[in-house]
């Protein structure tokens, strides 16, 4: 994450990780923007996630669609 954001891939990400309940990991790094002046993320920053629906739900119907053998996630998209 932070080397994304050095590189100017993205100003900000924020990363959780949790299992049965109990938070493992937070991680942070950036700025909200890319403006120098711009607000640091927090662990408490919250991000619209509305533009992650299309990608995330594709994603999750991709890893089910393999799961049940119906496409091969080495399949070009012709062949699916």
């Amino acid at each position: 994450m932070a080397q994304g954001v050095l590189d100017g891939r993205f100003p900000c990400a924020a990363l959780a990780v949790g299992k049965g309940g109990r938070r493992l990991l937070e991680a942070v790094a950036g700025r909200l923007t890319y403006a120098p002046w711009s607000p640091l993320v927090t662990t408490e920053t919250l991000f619209d996630l509305a533009s992650l629906t299309k990608p995330l739900a594709t994603a999750l119907v991709c890893m089910r669609l393999e799961e049940e053998g119906v496409i091969d996630s080495g399949m070009s998209l012709g062949e699916i």
